[in-house]
């Protein structure tokens, strides 16, 4: 049986990936499939979290889609963080940590757009 953290952390990829501005309901399963590969694999490059050849490829081709945009990657990420920070009455204000993790968050993001940059132009 599954706690209830179990299954709230087991359905994240379902909240990001329905709450993404993407254009259909196929790219919609390939980026929740795709969030689940690559949370499972932490650091890992694309090849080695997808397992295989086949879904390797499939990713590629995703981020290669013209219709995915980071934007849209992304704004199914600010949604469900915004969805889980509802109903919160109080958000800590230590400083140091949360500098540290605002910086080193905004460091992603612009890792990710320049990833997504170089996988658009490259083909």
């Amino acid at each position: 049986m599954h706690t209830q953290s179990e299954r709230d952390h087991a359905g994240w990829q379902d909240a990001e990936a329905a709450a993404a501005s993407i254009p259909n309901k196929r790219l919609q399963r390939r980026l929740r499939r795709l969030l689940e590969q690559l949370s499972s694999a932490p650091g890992k490059p694309v090849p080695a979290a997808c397992g295989d050849w086949a879904a390797t490829k499939a990713a590629y081709r995703f981020f290669d889609n013209p219709r995915v945009t980071e934007h849209g990657v992304l704004s199914g990420h600010f949604a469900a963080t915004a969805s889980r920070f509802k109903g919160r009455h109080q958000i800590s204000k230590e400083a140091p940590a949360n500098k540290e993790w605002h910086t080193s968050r905004i460091y992603a993001i612009i890792r990710y757009g320049t990833f997504m940059d170089i996988l658009k132009s490259s083909g």
